[in-house]
């Protein structure tokens, strides 16, 4: 045992190196003191500030960045708007986004691959940064390159062989065949947008009955008498058609009337409007009789581009799903939804039991009442499947389309049998449906309209897609015949849909993506300015909100 007591023990704090240590903030801290009241305030808000600001750089350019969504291109899923309160600000991972790049539906910041300068009317307007002879119009720092951020869902990834047709992504499987990619549950129950709410609007009953059958609204219920001679068949034009609820401009076809603001959505579709002495009825989904533009007049909505958004939205829409509680039924009721001849999906109800048949077959069954069940009937990315209480009821069944002139085929719903039904809360939603516009549709038009840049333009986007065709004679066709009108010969071939068959089918190049909006018809996108490079790219998107932060949501 030691003699030495504790407090002659040597004491780590009595070191040379913590002796200095303690000076060193002693005469720190007088000096501090000396210093003047409004100095020393200076000196840690300074502190402070100077810290904070480093970390939220460091998470701002490493992890997390807010953006705002300025147009409509990816609505309903992000709404978009000049005005900063009326605009959906997005919340994007950035540090995770580093190791993985975009899933597959993934939504996506990028930054714009074409640079970008202030237009005649400033940045709100910008142009693209090339004059008519492919040189750099971008000058610093009276003309500098603005470098815009995007965001769309990644819909095409590097080194697919892939076509759009019907609204669908077509991508090539290991066997050689082209097939749709599935949507994974969470982003395909996100993307389904209402077009039909059963007894949502007075006089929206967009039913028809013939052969002796009859429909009627009770309430909210559709109510349907059916005979073996007639059906009852859905009426509402499946185009195309987005509108955001609320006020919309509306005029009749043709007619040089100004446009009038009527409040209306896709489930509340109907309006009245006066012209001189008359009041006239109409709906948004008549656009046979009517032209639908949005209020807003920024980007896409501007009055130039209505007849072209009007033309877009009238694409018939194949994949549907349709919902509805069977709260009353007698004798044998059939619920049929068919894409042409491509696949129709029957649900037949009886009082003893209900099967689900496909193109005639049977593919599932049950003895029990279907009375008081929620059935959903779905046709989507080339599949069909029937749920009932949000159960499948079977597992999905393929639809191989093997005729290239079935890709595009009207969709249609109707009900028939012997008996009567009581289908309460009925619903048709519809999925995104990719427009054909860009290296999709012929732009043999736009290019005589188009300016020295705008031809430009058009030739950089179409070069760069034509080079992906994977027919290799078919490209070579093609560029030839690009280089043919730069040479000022009457050619145009170049200038055909390409990417829209398996014929015409592109190959993603190993380091690029195709991005395209939900809006299809209101999406200025890859389709318009081809592929993005995978340096442009800038994050994924996580939640969304709207100022004040009222709304938020996980982006799907």
């Amino acid at each position: 045992m030691s003699d030495e007591s504790p407090a002659e023990t040597p004491s780590s704090d009595d070191s040379p190196k913590a002796r200095a240590k303690a000076e060193a903030k002693r005469h720190g801290k007088l000096w501090e003191l000396r210093q003047m009241p409004a100095q020393r305030w200076l000196n840690q808000f300074c502190e402070n500030w100077i810290f904070a600001f480093i970390v939220a750089m460091t998470i701002r350019h490493f992890a997390l960045e807010a953006y705002r969504i300025p147009t409509a291109s990816m609505e309903p899923m992000l709404f978009g708007d000049e005005a900063v309160s009326k605009a959906d600000h997005v919340v994007v991972d950035k540090l995770l986004f580093r190791f993985t790049g975009p899933d597959r539906w993934g939504v996506t910041v990028f930054q714009f691959p074409w640079p970008e300068v202030a237009g005649p009317a400033g940045p709100a307007q910008p142009v693209v940064a090339w004059d008519g002879e492919g040189g750099r119009s971008d000058r610093f720092p009276f003309n500098p390159q603005m470098n815009r951020n995007f965001v769309k869902r990644c819909v095409v990834q590097p080194g697919d062989d892939f076509f759009i047709r019907g609204g669908d992504i077509h991508v090539r499987q290991e066997d050689g065949s082209f097939s749709v990619p599935a949507k994974p549950a969470a982003i395909q129950d996100a993307l389904w947008l209402p077009i039909y709410e059963q007894g949502s609007q007075n006089g929206n009953l967009r039913w028809q009955a013939k052969g002796g059958s009859s429909v009627a609204d009770d309430g909210g219920t559709l109510v349907c008498q059916l005979s073996e001679q007639g059906r009852i068949h859905f009426d509402q034009p499946l185009w195309n058609l987005y509108v955001k609820s609320g006020p919309v401009n509306v005029r009749r076809s043709g007619s040089a009337s100004p446009l009038t603001r009527v409040d209306v959505s896709l489930t509340e579709p109907r309006f009245s409007i006066k012209e001189g002495a008359r009041e006239i009825d109409g709906s948004i989904w008549d656009l046979n009789r009517w032209e639908v533009r949005r209020v807003t007049t920024k980007d896409l909505d501007s009055a130039s581009h209505g007849a072209q958004l009007n033309q877009r939205m009238t694409e018939w829409v194949g994949d549907l799903k349709v919902d509805f509680l069977c709260s009353e039924l007698t004798g044998q009721a059939d619920v049929v939804l068919a894409e042409g001849s491509l696949v129709e999906l029957r649900l037949r109800l009886r009082g003893d039991g209900w099967a689900v048949l496909v193109d005639g077959a049977e593919v599932a069954g049950g003895s029990e009442a279907p009375t008081g069940s929620r059935w959903t009937m779905i046709n989507v990315d080339d599949r069909v499947s029937v749920l009932r209480d949000g159960e499948a009821v079977a597992d999905p069944v393929a639809v191989s389309p093997t005729n290239p002139e079935v890709f595009e085929q009207r969709s249609a719903l109707w009900l028939e049998g012997s008996g009567s039904l009581r289908a309460a809360r009925l619903t048709v939603a519809r999925d995104v449906h990719y427009c054909r516009s860009g290296f999709l549709a012929d732009e043999s038009g736009l290019w005589a309209q188009s300016g020295a840049v705008g031809k430009h333009n058009l030739v950089v986007m179409r070069r760069q897609m034509i080079e992906a065709l994977v027919d290799e004679d078919l490209k070579t066709r093609l560029v030839a015949d690009l280089d043919a009108a730069l040479d000022r010969r009457r050619a145009t071939a170049w200038l055909k849909p390409i990417g829209d068959s398996p014929e015409r089918a592109l190959r993603a190049p190993e380091d690029a993506y195709l991005l395209m909006g939900d809006n299809s018809p209101f999406s200025w996108d890859g389709r318009n300015w081809g592929w993005v490079p995978a340096a442009n790219l800038r994050g994924q998107v996580l939640v969304a909100a709207m100022l004040p932060l009222g709304r938020w949501k996980l982006v799907r």
